[in-house]
């Protein structure tokens, strides 16, 4: 703004001089200049606001750079944090040969309750008022676990676990949700009584490898030797989805022979599948160091074998060799030998008392009529082993082969019969076994010689399968079709109140002691409930040869059934339905009597001697449940069968095919 008014005053001192400037002249030079002024302000303002953006934009991508720096920064603490958390977490999960010799460290061992068990029949559910998936019904109880301290028992149906409803689908989660030592509230039913209990969970590994430590005392029994070194393969394993998960590896161990890395899943050992931990465990319990021991495991989608000298803690193990393996053939593997055992039977009715097991009758030519043995008999001792319950006289039996020579001890009033060996027989030679007969008929007067005795009355039979309750009442779980029952108009889930006015208070036991008397063609008024409603029913007995001969308690084994057979696809194994009679207190069992070669049964690993549980969930207790689980199933669909082998349960998994001729 000064140089602009010199500029003006020297124009109008050039004007004076010159003598041409007058008062017109500077007006208009005047504005001119202030236009000049205003367009150099103008002009000036305009390069000033252009700087100042330049100046913010170079200001604000350096903001931005610097931010961009500092994150970078902090992620890399953030990673480098990580690393170091890993590397301390490894190296305190390193087993500590100083400290734990004998194995290496693991992850922390899952709780355990000590019950198998599955959902509740529909009639059971009706009959507890469950809502659909709610109960767990008990199948059977570890000895000395939680459960069994508790009080729980076979049959008891499991609603609640920690504050949480149960069923068979989620007990599981649920004990697992707890660790050992956790104190738990256990809620369950045992027919019309709810009961409540605080349980203790134990460490499941440290219960299960403790379970089968306990050697069978005999009297000339040597003194237990020293526990050899355990097998340490040196890895450390999660319980997955997938299966057995490898989470680490230590050097030098026999798992780091097998060339075994963090992410692979243990398929198998020594030809046994791996599913969880303790089959794991039970493997490397039963291979002694030196040995072979094979490992199939799995790396993304290639599957390897690998066979390696088994190691301890201190030893070192070394490769045999390793290849890739083929996928699993079933049928090579699982093809059920030649010659398998028959499941092992005595062919007597019994049934739990206070006192033990009491024998309610024998079958004429039974292996228990063979060896003297008589009503009223309690069953103390088998094969060298004490039996208090049925479940305990069943595990026994499963233990044992037909054909196989045992000692029982009985007890007979207030002495005790000791029989050295007692022959066991089989399924058919039992149910071939005739069930007792009435006493003949009075011999005929002297007078009369020439007359024949009357035959004798063969003993009445209703026809049905029933199951005894834990407050020992009598529920028909099926009726024969066209048997007597069944004409009579007895139906499945009805509950037999009393027999020809006799009230039914002891179960089996009183139902025993009516038809001991009763014979074929006899009329008996049966009082049934069935729901709320009290029913009397007259029912004409059938003989032993009817279609009544499947009653509970009283008879042998139904004829075997080929499984699919009628249902329009193959199995390929027969079934034999063994019922009550040989255990009072338990329901029918389903047993694989034959499998066929070549057979989708052969191929899934069916075994001779297997007990059928549950197909595809659905549990199943006679061969009408067997065929109506595979009616309207067609050919290419799968069924997974839920088996009893050797006291383990398994699940086989099999094609069905077409159905064929035999």
């Amino acid at each position: 703004m000064r140089k602009l008014d010199c500029a003006v005053c020297a124009a109008a001192l050039l004007l004076a001089i010159t003598g041409s400037w007058d008062s017109k002249t500077w007006a208009q030079d005047s504005k001119r200049g202030d236009e000049v002024r205003k367009e150099i302000e103008k002009d000036l303002e305009t390069a000033r606001k252009s700087l100042l953006d330049k100046v913010s934009k170079v200001l604000a991508d350096q903001d931005a750079r610097i931010a961009s720096l500092e994150k970078a920064l902090k992620d890399k603490d953030q990673e480098i944090a990580g690393l170091k958390k890993r590397i301390e977490d490894l190296a305190a999960a390193k087993p500590k040969a100083v400290e734990k010799p004998a194995e290496p460290a693991k992850p922390k061992t899952p709780a355990l309750l000590g019950v198998a068990h599955e959902a509740p029949s529909d009639a059971a559910r009706a009959q507890l008022n469950l809502k659909a998936g709610q109960g767990a019904q008990v199948a059977s109880v570890e000895d000395g676990s939680p459960a069994a301290k508790a009080g729980i028992q076979v049959g008891d149906v499991i609603v609640s676990l920690g504050g949480k409803e149960a069923g068979s689908a989620n007990l599981r989660d649920l004990v697992r949700a707890h660790g050992p030592g956790d104190k738990v509230e256990v809620v369950y039913l045992r027919g019309a009584e709810k009961i409540t209990r605080t349980v203790e969970l134990v460490d499941r590994d440290k219960f299960l490898a403790a379970a089968p430590a306990e050697p069978a005392k005999t009297p000339d029994a040597a003194p237990p030797a020293a526990k050899p070194e355990p097998v340490v393969l040196g890895i450390l394993i999660e319980e997955t989805d997938a299966g057995l998960a490898v989470q680490n590896v230590e050097s030098g161990k026999t798992g780091a022979a097998a060339e075994l890395k963090e992410g692979d899943v243990l398929v198998s050992a020594n030809g046994k599948k791996l599913k969880k931990l303790e089959d794991l465990t039970d493997v490397l319990g039963k291979t002694k160091i030196g040995e072979n021991l094979a490992l199939e495991y799995k790396r993304k989608d290639e599957v390897f074998s690998a066979t390696v000298v088994a190691a301890g803690e201190k030893g070192e193990s070394k490769l045999v060799k390793i290849e890739k393996a083929e996928p699993a053939k079933p049928a090579a593997e699982k093809k059920p030998d030649a010659v398998a055992k028959r499941p092992a039977r005595l062919g007597v009715e019994i049934t739990e008392e206070a006192d033990g097991i009491k024998v309610l009758d024998v079958r004429a030519g039974s292996p228990a009529a063979g060896a003297g043995v008589q009503k009223g008999d309690v069953i103390r001792e088998l094969a060298g082993k004490k039996v208090k319950t049925i479940d305990d006289l069943r595990g026994v039996l499963s233990a044992q082969s037909a054909g196989d020579e045992v000692k029982l001890v009985l007890g007979r009033g207030t002495e005790e019969k000791v029989i050295e060996k007692l022959k066991l027989g089989g399924a058919e030679e039992v149910a071939a076994a005739k069930p007792p007969e009435a006493a003949p008929a009075a011999k005929p007067e002297a007078e009369k010689p020439a007359e024949a005795p009357a035959p004798p009355r063969p003993r009445g039979t209703l026809g049905i399968l029933a199951g005894e309750t834990d407050d020992l009442r009598i529920v028909v779980s099926s009726v024969n079709p066209n048997g007597p029952a069944d004409k009579a108009g007895l139906k499945k889930d009805d509950v037999i109140v009393k027999v020809n006015g006799v009230e039914i208070k002891k179960g089996f036991l009183d139902l025993e002691k009516i038809l001991e008397k009763a014979f074929a063609g006899d009329v008996l008024k049966v009082t049934v409930k069935r729901g709320e409603e009290m029913k009397e029913i007259d029912v004409q007995l059938g003989g032993p040869d009817s279609a009544a001969e499947e009653e509970s308690g009283r008879t042998g084994a139904a004829p075997p059934a080929e499984t699919g057979a009628g249902s329009g696809v193959y199995v390929g194994v027969t079934l034999l339905e063994e019922p009550a009679g040989e255990l009072a207190a338990a329901a029918a069992r389903i047993l694989v009597e034959e499998v066929l070669d070549q057979s989708p049964a052969a191929r899934a690993g069916l075994r001779l001697g297997d007990e059928v549980l549950a197909i595809d969930g659905e549990a199943v207790r006679s061969l009408d449940e067997v065929g109506g689980a595979l009616r309207g199933r067609s050919p290419g669909q799968t069924a997974l069968f839920r088996l009893s082998r050797s006291g383990e349960i398994v699940e086989a998994r099999l094609t069905l095919e077409e159905a064929r001729d035999r």
